[in-house]
């Protein structure tokens, strides 16, 4: 075993040679989970990523609520530029979070 190019323990299916870690490796860091799609009608679509399936399967039999679920599968978003968002602070009529990429809400609460 070699160490990868942030200093974690790799295994010889997961090394490269040129010292960073597979793309395989890189998913099971970073707990990502998903892919977020944009569609052409403005619409997000939400793609489970086939070899995280096991790790969902995980998150969605732990006891907790389904907000707290979403957040957890969809954690490595949120660290890259998503946040997710109350449906009360835009007007949506349904009680789920929304997902919004970038800054945020503005002062008006508006997106």
């Amino acid at each position: 075993m070699g160490e990868d190019a942030i200093g974690a323990k790799a295994s010889k299916h997961h090394a490269r040679t040129d010292g960073f870690p597979t793309q395989e490796r890189q998913v099971s860091m970073s707990g990502k989970y998903i892919e977020f799609e944009k569609q052409a009608n403005g619409n997000l679509r939400i793609v489970l990523l086939p070899e995280a399936r096991a790790e969902v399967e995980e998150i969605v039999s732990k006891e907790m609520d389904a907000d707290s679920r979403l957040a957890e599968t969809i954690e490595w978003q949120l660290s890259n530029g998503w946040s997710l968002v109350r449906p009360e602070d835009i007007g949506a009529l349904t009680e789920a979070p929304h997902p919004l990429r970038g800054g945020g809400l503005r002062r008006s609460g508006q997106c």
